[in-house]
């Protein structure tokens, strides 16, 4: 039986389809990749960020005070563990406007595992804080509304 060749696809164009914002950083903290989901999330193109200190294009914070959190990016490199901001994390874009996002940091390592660099991956998920207040906006009502007639009582 004849040997098949599997077509692989290229990585780059992997990478640069994927629907979640994908950043690769080196080790000396500099951006090598930079997806089309990055631009448009932080408003940075793509010849803005690479070759620039991460810290240069992508801002982190809490959401409720603003306090920057890139730290989980520092703490892949450190212990070589892949990290995540807490729940209640943003990106602050280019043109400082806050969107919640989620996301996650896993290191990338030789043969012999060491660390070469960093993949941060993100995505906006402001779709999902929305439909969670909206949640909790009906449930405060349903219960509001159950216990009215049950005062009257």
């Amino acid at each position: 039986m004849p040997e098949q060749k599997i077509k692989t696809l290229d990585t780059e164009a992997i990478l640069l389809s994927i629907g979640d914002a994908v950043v690769e950083i080196d080790q000396s903290r500099k951006v090598n990749v930079w997806n089309r989901v990055a631009e448009i999330i932080t408003g940075f193109s793509a010849e803005e960020a690479l070759g620039r200190p991460y810290q240069e294009v992508l801002w982190f914070a809490t959401e409720d005070n603003d306090t920057p959190r890139s730290d989980f990016i520092e703490e892949a490199f450190q212990k070589g563990e892949p990290t995540a901001l807490p729940k209640k994390a943003a990106l602050i874009t280019k043109e400082r406007k806050k969107i919640p996002i989620t996301d996650s940091a896993t290191p990338v390592r030789d043969e012999q595992g060491n660390v070469l660099g960093v993949v941060v991956i993100f995505r906006d998920i402001t779709k999902e804080r929305e439909l969670d207040r909206v949640k909790a906006e009906f449930l405060s009502l349903a219960s509001h509304q159950l216990r009215t007639p049950l005062s009257g009582i």
